[in-house]
């Protein structure tokens, strides 16, 4: 957890992100934010650890939904659309227009592959 949320540029220490997996909250003032997403995160991590639903377009987006539910409500759940674009640094992600179809290839390659290895 630490790891993934550090990529985020999240000041959550692994002393802090154990606490809050453990139930409990930082020892130092945090952004409210970083301990929402560390705990979204851990909830969503364990699903998918545990999880025997196949990995479908509803199951991403249900993560989905469950990784941004506090912090970014009105995208959570959902593809992005219209200009939505995502950006880091000077990388541009898929046009938004083509992400559901991509995520569909990606899931058709993955049963594929999942059933052949």
């Amino acid at each position: 957890m630490h790891q993934s949320n550090a990529i985020e540029n999240s000041t959550l220490t692994l002393e802090d992100t154990e606490r809050i997996l453990a139930g409990g909250v930082p020892t130092t003032a945090r952004d409210l934010r970083e301990i929402v997403e560390a705990s979204n995160l851990a909830r969503v991590t364990d699903d998918l650890l545990n999880s025997t639903e196949p990995l479908s377009v509803d199951l991403l987006l249900r993560w989905h939904r469950e990784l941004l539910t506090g912090i970014r409500d009105d995208a959570a759940g959902r593809f992005r659309r219209g200009d939505e674009w995502v950006r880091v640094g000077s990388h541009l992600g898929a046009n938004p227009a083509f992400v559901a179809g991509l995520i569909d290839e990606a899931l058709e390659r993955f049963r594929v592959g999942h059933l052949m290895g």
